[in-house]
């Protein structure tokens, strides 16, 4: 779809919402869509094996949400693709991929798609807040930063710019959170037919976006963050710190050893394993063994090449 389509209408945008064993959560996020003022879109909740009976209470109360279950928690990526894989047999012309511990503003669609037409991108990140003043994506996040950055600024070994861009309704970005992105349906075919899926779901959770932004910088693709796009999510509501910090610090292995090459690579092999230890010692020192140990683990982990689920 070029930029003059674009602008010409309002394309359907389908929001995909994973569900796993959560349905306080995805039901606050679902109530927030029903109020969106964008004319075009369709929300597909898929429930990721959910033993808790939350995916068919959902279905019974969102009855205006198509709901898909996935017959077992196939982590966030593979919850994605069952999501955007319906979405697209349904004709739309974007995803958004949204986590189901958020809740948007009635005018974040339309923003995103409108950033979309004005940047000529095919990637547009949400404004995510942590609060009502935290926003996480505040300023452009940087290659390689996005390498080393998992809420911790000040472990960064790279420098970081801290420009607020206030003024400003979209802004180029290397990295975008994978919580509030939308992704143009032409860009998602082309990554099932280059890669072999949409979301990298041998990560089960946590950077895909990272993954996925390794990927478009290869293509040229440029990402921009749509500042009045507004998301606000409950960070960690879904998972423990351990949890985190251990599919945090494993994937960036994984990523960094499949996309980066020589020097780059090099400088992260260096870098990375002394932030992390850093960063365990420093939960060590804070009595929180068990989150030190996953971070160890992780780290090991990913250099050993163990992806999917293994906590």
């Amino acid at each position: 779809m070029t930029k003059e389509e674009r602008g010409t209408n309002h394309g359907k945008v389908a929001i995909v919402v994973v569900n796993w064993n959560n349905y306080d959560d995805t039901a606050s996020c679902l109530e927030s869509l029903a109020d969106l003022s964008y004319p075009s879109y369709q929300v597909v909740v898929v429930d990721n094996g959910s033993t808790d009976g939350s995916g068919e209470r959902l279905q019974a109360d969102f009855g205006w949400c198509d709901i898909v279950f996935n017959e077992a928690n196939e982590g966030f990526g593979g919850g994605c693709n069952t999501g955007i894989e319906y979405a697209l047999a349904n004709g739309v012309e974007f995803v958004l991929l949204l986590n189901n511990d958020a809740v948007v503003a009635p005018d974040t669609v339309d923003e995103l798609v409108t950033v979309a037409t004005e940047a000529d991108s095919r990637i547009v990140g949400a404004s995510i807040r942590h609060g009502s003043t935290d926003v996480v994506n505040a300023s452009p996040s940087k290659y390689p930063d996005m390498f080393f950055y998992s809420g911790y600024r000040d472990n960064l070994p790279v420098s970081v710019s801290e420009e607020t861009n206030r003024d400003r309704r979209w802004w180029r970005t290397d990295r975008v959170e994978g919580g509030g992105v939308l992704l143009a349906s032409d860009l998602l075919r082309e990554r099932q037919e280059t890669a072999g899926h949409y979301v990298d779901d041998s990560l089960f959770m946590y950077c895909e976006e990272i993954e996925l932004a390794m990927w478009c910088r290869k293509r040229g693709e440029t990402a921009v963050i749509a500042s009045d796009a507004h998301v606000e999510h409950d960070t960690g509501a879904s998972s423990s710190r351990a949890f985190q910090l251990y599919y945090l610090t494993r994937n960036r292995v994984l990523v960094g050893h499949e996309h980066l090459q020589s020097a780059s690579r090099l400088l992260f092999d260096c870098l990375y394993p002394v932030t992390r230890l850093l960063l365990a010692a420093r939960f060590l020192k804070r009595g929180q063994q068990d989150v030190a140990r996953a971070i160890v683990s992780g780290l090991i982990d990913g250099y050993r090449g163990k992806d999917g689920k293994t906590r």
